[in-house]
Formats: C-alpha cells, sequence, structure tokens
C-alpha cells in the first residue's frame, strides 16, 4: 500500500495505533497535505479490510480505493483504514474469545468501525471496506445511521440462500486452523472463521427485513464481474 500511496502527490500517510474500548488497532491515517477547498476535522472516511487480510496494508481492494478517495474532490479530513479485530497485530480481544466468539461477527466489528471514527474524531463520516469489511461498513450504516453519510461496499460476500455454501466452507477452514494453526494468523483465527461463518445481512423479506430502511445514506456497491447479485 505504502508504494502505491507514494505515487499519488501531495498526501501524507502516517501509521498509528487506534484503542477502542480494549482492543488496539494498527492503523493507517491518509491526508492530503493541502486543499483548495474547507475540510472539516470532523468528518472521514473509516474503512475495513477482507476476512483473512494479514493486516490493513495488504488489502488490494484498499489499495486501489484509497488512492482514488485521495484524489477526489470529497470533503474528507483524512482517511483512515485499520487492521480489524482478530487479524495481524490487533490486541486485546483475545482474553475474550472463549466467553465472547459472537465478537467477530459483523455486528459486532460495526461498533470497531464506528469506534475508530471516534477515536479520529470524526463526527461524521463514510465508511467503506472490501468484503467483511463491506459488511462491517453495511452494519455501522445500520446501527448509526445518524453519523454515517455514504457507505462503500466493495466485493461484498455471499448472504441469504447463497451463503450456505460459504458458512460451510468457513466452517470446514475454521477447523484446519484450529487443528493446524497458520503463522500467518492468530491462534484464535478459527474462531473468527466460526463467528464470520455465522454473520450474515438482514432477510430481504418477512421479519427484520425492515432493518434496510433505516439506511438513508447513498450505498456504492461495487461487485465483481458476473456476481449474481
Amino acid at each position: 500500500m505504502e508504494e502505491i500511496l507514494s505515487t499519488v502527490g501531495g498526501i501524507v500517510s502516517e501509521e498509528r495505533v487506534l484503542t477502542v474500548g480494549r482492543v488496539t488497532f494498527p492503523s493507517r491515517i491518509v491526508t492530503r497535505e493541502t486543499s483548495t477547498s474547507p475540510h472539516s476535522p470532523d468528518f472521514g472516511l473509516v474503512m475495513g479490510h477482507g476476512l483473512a487480510e494479514k493486516s490493513h496494508d495488504s488489502d488490494e481492494w484498499t489499495a486501489l480505493a484509497v488512492p482514488a478517495v485521495v484524489q477526489s474532490q470529497l470533503p474528507l479530513s483524512s482517511i483512515t483504514y485499520y487492521t480489524a479485530r482478530g487479524h495481524g497485530e490487533t490486541s486485546g480481544w483475545e482474553a475474550l474469545c472463549d466467553a465472547d466468539p459472537d465478537q467477530f461477527m459483523w455486528p459486532r466489528l460495526a461498533e470497531d468501525m464506528i469506534g475508530i471514527a471516534d477515536a479520529m474524531g470524526y463526527d461524521q463520516c463514510v465508511v467503506g471496506g472490501e468484503s467483511m469489511g463491506s459488511s462491517t461498513a453495511f452494519f455501522t450504516a445500520l446501527h448509526h445511521p445518524e453519523r454515517v453519510k455514504a457507505v462503500i461496499m466493495m466485493r461484498p460476500p455471499t448472504a441469504w440462500e447463497t451463503r450456505a455454501y460459504q458458512r460451510d466452507h468457513l466452517e470446514k477452514k475454521a477447523k484446519q486452523f484450529e487443528e493446524s494453526p497458520s503463522p500467518r494468523f492468530p491462534p484464535q483465527f478459527h474462531k473468527v472463521l466460526r463467528a464470520t461463518a455465522k454473520s450474515d445481512y438482514p432477510p430481504l423479506e418477512g421479519p427484520g427485513s425492515e432493518a434496510y430502511a433505516q439506511i438513508q445514506c447513498p450505498v456504492l456497491l461495487l461487485a465483481v464481474e458476473n456476481d449474481p447479485v
């Protein structure tokens, strides 16, 4: 990511560790060196990465999106993207893994995303991300509509009736990680995978479908080619 950002002139990129509750999140803050229009210091963009990325800097979709946003005319004071709970060098969540394995489900990750906005002093924000990060952004907008002004969902994960296959796949991967942990991920990563397997969007019809009406802001959906959704 740093190599890509280095090709974009007029920006400052800074690594920082942000704290939300008891959890620390390695993050990168990107700001413009100069601006021809006033940028409110309390309005920024928060972005999350996909499942099983090593850190916020390893997501190729974020690497494409951040420079594009930097070069846009959006009135953002800064862009903050961070390593998700259960990934990379995050810490402070490990002690609760057994008692609270649902901390890695999408709605709970949304509380981390709005917490990152709080840590950065964003009163209002655009939220976005890739795959798991896009679902985190969706639930952040759902739970905090008064704070979120737009949502960017890049390559959102499977949902509803198509989620069954992915759920089975994630459960199998979780079992593999539990039996043979990978040095690339925390030893508790199988719990992250199982919580992700349990995650889904609200139903499109029937009880629970009214949740979508709570999102009043624009949503940009960037899917992969031939995505049936």
